[in-house]
């Protein structure tokens, strides 16, 4: 634990929503580095194609993902 404070994961949990507003979302995980991901993907509740946008998820859920 003591080393999860001093070295942050290499890696990010984020939360990709849709812009529909059918409320559709997913996590991936991707490098922290990286700029934030707008992505084209079908959106199951809306029955067609939507951009989805980033957004992060709590601290608490990135501990876990951490690798």
């Amino acid at each position: 634990e003591a080393l999860n404070s001093i070295f942050e994961s290499r890696y990010i949990l984020v939360r990709m929503l849709s812009e529909a507003g059918t409320g559709y979302a997913f996590n991936i995980k991707r490098a922290r580095l990286d700029e934030k991901r707008v992505m084209l993907r079908y959106d199951p509740f809306g029955k067609k194609l939507t951009t989805v946008r980033e957004e992060l998820l709590s601290v608490g859920s990135q501990l876990k993902c951490s690798s």
